[in-house]
């Protein structure tokens, strides 16, 4: 039996466990407290009972199978040996683990015993490297993980087969800037102009947000030419945003009318105050698609997570409702491996599905839209997206708490109607209505 006080076993290369940043994001279509019926004047002692009664009143609505989830199971932040990390883990019965594993690099340890603290988790390439296949929970295989999470999946290979990889279109990012800790590039991003900020505080500026967001966009859309804007991670971010959509104004302004940006990416709130809305009104006129977390189209789109993470990335079947609700349009940002900061070759695989990594998946559909049809606008496309998209059932997130406190423990018995998007279907439509066009035009022969 391993000894349990040999804390050599595992090696943590921060020297501490970070908790798992948490989606900023909630819908009021996504199965909460809120949504269960309370028991009136009822006064709640501490937090404790707090969970103990929204627990009850999950159980009352949903049944016996939802497992229990009380503040004394939640994974603490103190260094630990990987068998007391993962026996407390094990028992946490929550749909995501706070534990971010992309800290942590385990030697070889016996980690199959411990099945429930593998549902969802955060890791990249050297978390389970040391441990051998045997060690692992049945069913869990890390490197397939990372590398079907490289894709978006859904139809996006047959897309770039058909030749459409965003040749010729153009697109911005807005984000924390892409250079890792030794203020290198990730080798698998390349942009056709990187521009900082002067406001910028440059002691936050690199962060893997940016790596990430500018992975999956270029993913989706590798021939796309990417115009990055860089600001900080953190605060006093009116400033530098404004900044930078002033200058995505002016830089669309000198381009030739083929070569103009097209979509602007912002995985954040619109920051800059009323100046920042006159500015992204000014780009409007201009044919860019300005798109925020608040924006007018954000409330159209929901995200998905994978059923099973080691499954097939084009199975439509395979994918269910993180956030979001009824007949919303979905894209996928659940289960997805991106670009991490650590070095020029690091990649990290992030569980959660979220408003940031679902941003740049719509840019990269619309630019290749926008390769399809030079004449393409946000509300073509959100048209011909809901008319190709594909309708699936989804099971429904149970979740307690409240906000970024809540804990997703379970899902719904019931599912609801979704509609995915099909980027080839989307295309193929698109096709479809230029050779109905181009056939209305052509000269008709008289006999």
């Amino acid at each position: 039996m391993p000894n349990t006080n040999d804390i050599s076993r595992i090696s943590f290369k921060w020297n501490y466990l970070a908790p798992y940043k948490k989606a900023n994001e909630s819908s009021k279509d996504v199965e909460t407290l809120n949504e269960i019926p309370q028991a009136s004047n009822e006064t709640v002692t501490n937090s404790d009972d707090k969970r103990n009664k929204e627990y009850e009143a999950i159980i009352a609505k949903y049944g016996t199978n939802i497992q229990k989830y009380t503040t004394q199971n939640q994974p603490n932040n103190n260094v630990q040996t990987p068998e007391q990390m993962m026996a407390e883990l094990n028992t946490a019965k929550i749909e995501y683990v706070g534990v971010d594993f992309q800290n942590l690099e385990f030697n070889d340890v016996d980690l199959s015993q411990y099945p429930e603290a593998f549902k969802r988790i955060n890791f990249n390439e050297k978390t389970f490297a040391k441990v051998s296949p045997e060690h692992l929970p049945a069913g869990f295989n890390p490197q397939e993980i990372l590398e079907k999470g490289k894709t978006i999946g859904l139809g996006i290979d047959e897309a770039h087969n058909m030749g459409y990889t965003g040749k010729g279109i153009s697109y911005a990012i807005i984000d924390s800037g892409t250079l890792d800790s030794n203020v290198k590039p990730h080798n698998d991003l390349h942009f056709k102009e990187y521009n900082v900020s002067k406001y910028a505080d440059k002691s936050c500026l690199d962060h893997f947000h940016g790596r990430a967001v500018s992975y999956i966009a270029k993913e989706i859309a590798p021939n796309a030419d990417c115009y990055y804007y860089a600001t900080h991670n953190g605060e006093n971010m009116d400033e530098p945003v404004l900044d930078n959509l002033k200058a995505i104004l002016e830089k669309n302004k000198s381009l030739p009318d083929n070569k103009k940006i097209r979509f602007v990416s912002m995985s954040m709130p619109l920051y800059g105050g009323e100046e920042a809305k006159e500015v992204v009104k000014k780009l409007e006129t201009q044919g860019v698609w300005v798109y925020y977390s608040g924006c007018p189209e954000d409330n159209q789109f929901g995200y998905l997570e994978k059923i099973n993470p080691n499954g097939d990335t084009n199975d439509f079947d395979n994918y269910q409702i993180h956030i979001g609700g009824e007949n919303m349009l979905y894209v996928n940002s659940g289960d997805r491996t991106v670009a991490d900061w650590s070095s020029p070759t690091a990649y990290r695989h992030d569980c959660m599905a979220s408003k940031s990594w679902s941003i740049p998946v719509i840019a990269g559909y619309y630019t290749l839209a926008c390769q399809a049809d030079s004449n393409m606008t946000k509300e073509k496309f959100l048209d011909l997206a809901n008319k190709t998209a594909q309708i699936k059932e989804s099971t429904k997130p149970i979740r307690v708490g409240e906000g970024d406190n809540s804990k997703q423990v379970g899902r719904t018995t019931e599912t609801v109607p979704i509609k995915i998007i099909d980027i080839k279907a989307l295309i193929k439509a698109i096709e479809k209505e230029k050779r109905s066009y181009n056939e209305q035009r052509k000269p008709k022969l008289f006999l």
